[in-house]
C-alpha cells in the first residue's frame, strides 16, 4: 500500500468506515431514547442521519455546585490566563501560546498552564514559549496536574481567565461550566459546543476558531480592562436564570423523567416506531454480509509492562537520556515506576485471544496475533517477563486448538505482520531489547523467547565501537555484538529443526553521528544473520539532541 498512486488504503478504511456507520445506525434503529449534553452534538448526529431528531434529546450535565463556591482571586499579581487540560494538539495549546506572545500590559500578564505533562508535547509546547514569549521562565507556568476536589484553590483562586482554544471542536466542556460557576471569565473559540455556552460579550468572550490573532485579540482586552473581564465572568451560566450551572440533583430528576416517559411510550404502543422490518430473505443477506465481511479485530497489542526500568543511558531515550527530567519529575510528583499488575497484563491477553477467536469461528477466517511488551525501557527487566511468556505460550495453544490451526499459513494475514515467511495463525512475541540481555543472559533468553516470537527487534546506533557506546550510554559494544551472534545461531538451529522464523531486526534512529555508517551497519546486519535494519527519525524530546537530527534543516534533509 505505500507505493506511489496506491489507493489500498484509502479503499480498506472508507469500506472500514463506512461498515461501522452502517452498523452504528442499524444499532441506534433499536434505542428509543438517546441523551446529547449538547445541542451541537444533536445536530451532528441528526444530520448524518444516525438518529432521528425524534429519538434524541437534549440534557446538560449535572455538578456538584458546592465543589466550586469560594473563590478568592490570589491578590496583587498581574492579569492571570489559564488552561486546564491535557497537551494534545488538538487542544490547541500551540495556538494559547502564540496569542498569550503577542499580548502586552504593564505589568505584562502571566500564562499558567494546568494538565498532566506529555514528555514530547509538553517539551515542544515549552520550547515554542521560549521561542515567542519574552521572559518565558517568568510569565509562563507549567502547574501540572490538580485534584479536581482542589480546583477551586489550586487553580481558579491562581487566574483571571480560562481559554479553551481546542482546535478539535469541543462538545460540552466540563472546563467551561466549572470555570463559569466559579466566576470565572471563560475565552473560547466560536464553534460547536463551546460557543453553545459562552455568548461573546454577554458572559465571556469568542475568538476565531484556530486563529491565535484573533485569540490574541479578546485576551489583549481583559489585560487592558481587568475590572471588565471580571464583571463578565461573574455573569455565569448561559443558560439559567440565576447564572448557576445544572447541580447533580437537577440532573438526575431530568434523567428518571426521561427514562419515564420512554417506558410509557413503549408501554402504550406508542413509542417511535422502528425501523421497518425487512423482508426474511433481506435480513439474512444482511446477516451474511455482516458475518463475512465483517473487519477482522486489531491482531497486536501493546503493555505498557515496565517502561520506567531500564539499564542504559541512550541520548535519544525519552525517559533515560542524560538529558531527561522525566524520572525527576514523576520523583518530585511522588509517582513511582510504572509498573504493570501481571494479572492485568494476563487478562488482557487472554481477551485479546477471546476477540480474535469469536472473529474467526464467524467468519472462517484467521490471522497471526502479536504481543508487544513496553517498547520503553527495557521489557526483560521486567519482574514478570517469564509470566508474560507462559501466558503467550498457554494463549497461543488455546487459540490453535479452538481454530484447528495447529500447522499451516494464515488465511488472513494482515498487512505488515511480521512472521515470515508463510507464517501460521497463533500468537506471537514481538519484542524490542536494547541487546544487553539483562538477567538471564542472551543464551537463556534465546531459548525462551526465539519459540515464541514472530520479531525479536535490537536497538542499534552504530557500525564502530565508538560510534554505538557513544549513543547508547552504558553498552559494551563487543558484548552485544556476541549478544546477536548468539540469538541468530538460535534462531537457525529453531528454523532447521522445522519451527518458524524468528525475524531478527536492527532498529536504529537516525543521527549526525551514525548517519555515514548506515551502509556499514546493513553490511554488519547482514553478516549477523539479520533479517532487517529498520531505521527511524530521531524525536526532539530536548534542545540538546537537536543538532544531531537529520531533518533539523534543510541541508539536512537533501543529505
Amino acid at each position: 500500500s505505500g507505493a506511489a498512486g496506491s489507493t489500498k488504503d484509502l479503499q480498506y478504511w472508507s469500506a472500514w468506515v463506512g461498515e461501522r456507520m452502517r452498523h452504528i445506525k442499524h444499532i441506534a434503529g433499536h434505542v428509543d431514547l438517546f441523551i446529547s449534553p449538547a445541542r451541537h452534538l444533536q445536530d451532528r448526529f441528526v444530520s448524518a442521519g444516525l438518529i432521528p431528531r425524534a429519538r434524541v434529546t437534549y440534557l446538560d450535565y449535572g455538578f456538584d455546585r458546592a465543589r466550586y463556591a469560594g473563590r478568592q482571586r490570589t491578590a496583587g499579581e498581574p492579569f492571570t490566563f489559564g488552561y486546564i487540560g491535557t497537551h494534545k494538539e488538538s487542544k490547541g495549546v500551540q495556538h494559547l501560546i502564540e496569542a498569550f506572545a503577542m499580548v502586552t500590559g504593564t505589568p505584562p500578564p502571566f500564562l499558567r498552564i494546568f494538565g498532566r505533562p506529555m514528555a514530547q508535547s509538553t517539551a515542544a509546547l515549552g520550547r515554542l514559549a521560549a521561542r515567542l514569549v519574552k521572559d518565558h521562565e517568568k510569565r509562563v507556568e507549567w502547574r501540572g496536574e490538580y485534584v479536581n476536589d482542589r480546583i477551586v484553590a489550586d487553580v481558579f483562586n491562581h487566574v483571571d481567565a480560562i481559554v479553551v482554544p481546542s482546535i478539535w471542536v469541543e462538545n460540552s466542556p466540563l472546563v467551561i461550566h466549572e470555570a463559569q460557576q466559579a466566576g470565572v471569565l471563560v475565552i473560547t473559540a466560536n464553534v460547536g459546543g463551546m460557543a453553545e455556552y459562552v455568548a461573546h460579550d454577554t458572559n465571556g468572550l469568542l475568538f476565531e476558531h484556530r486563529d491565535p490573532m484573533s485569540l490574541a485579540t479578546q485576551m489583549q482586552r481583559c489585560v487592558f480592562d481587568p475590572s471588565w473581564a471580571s464583571k463578565l465572568g461573574a455573569v455565569g451560566y448561559l443558560h439559567s436564570v440565576d447564572g448557576q450551572i445544572p447541580s447533580v440533583r437537577e440532573h438526575v430528576l431530568e434523567v428518571i423523567q426521561l427514562y419515564r416517559g420512554a417506558i410509557m411510550r413503549c408501554a402504550s404502543s406508542q413509542a417511535i416506531p422502528a425501523p421497518k422490518a425487512a423482508p426474511a430473505a433481506a435480513i439474512a443477506k444482511m446477516t451474511h454480509d455482516v458475518e463475512k465481511d465483517l473487519s477482522p479485530p486489531f491482531w497486536r497489542i501493546t503493555l505498557d509492562t515496565n517502561p520506567d526500568d531500564c539499564n542504559l543511558k541512550c541520548d535519544m531515550c525519552e525517559g533515560f537520556s542524560q538529558y531527561s527530567t522525566v524520572a525527576q519529575e514523576r520523583w518530585e510528583r511522588g509517582l513511582g515506576k510504572r509498573r504493570m499488575d501481571p494479572d492485568l497484563m494476563e487478562r488482557v491477553v487472554v481477551e485479546f485471544v477471546n476477540m480474535n477467536i469469536a472473529w474467526s469461528r464467524r467468519t472462517g477466517k484467521r490471522q497471526a496475533l502479536e504481543v508487544i511488551p513496553s517498547t520503553m525501557g527495557e521489557p526483560l527487566l521486567y519482574a514478570h517477563f517469564e509470566r508474560l511468556l507462559r501466558v503467550i505460550s498457554r494463549e497461543d495453544k488455546r487459540l490453535r486448538k479452538a481454530l484447528g490451526s495447529g500447522a499451516g499459513p494464515s488465511d488472513d494475514m494482515p498487512l505488515g505482520c511480521a512472521v515470515p515467511p508463510g507464517p501460521w495463525a497463533g500468537l506471537y512475541l514481538n519484542l524490542t531489547t536494547n541487546g544487553t540481555f539483562p538477567r538471564f543472559g542472551a543464551a537463556r533468553w534465546a531459548e525462551l523467547i526465539l519459540p515464541l516470537a514472530s520479531d525479536v527487534k535490537i536497538s542499534w546506533n552504530g557500525a564502530s565501537k565508538a560510534t554505538q557506546e557513544g549513543i547508547m550510554r552504558g553498552q559494551d559494544f563487543n558484548q552485544v555484538l556476541e549478544n546477536v551472534q548468539m540469538l541468530a545461531r538460535a534462531r537457525d538451529a529453531l528454523v532447521a529443526a522445522g519451527r518458524p522464523r524468528c525475524r531478527l531486526t536492527f532498529q536504529l534512529t537516525f543521527l549526525e553521528e551514525n548517519y555515514a555508517e548506515i551502509p556499514r551497519i546493513v553490511e554488519l546486519a547482514a553478516r549477523l544473520g539479520i533479517d532487517r535494519v529498520k531505521g527511524h527519525h530521531l524525536w526532539g524530546h530536548w534542545p540538546e539532541m537537536d543538532k544531531r537530527a537529520m531533518k533539523r534543516d534543510a541541508a539536512a534533509v537533501a543529505r
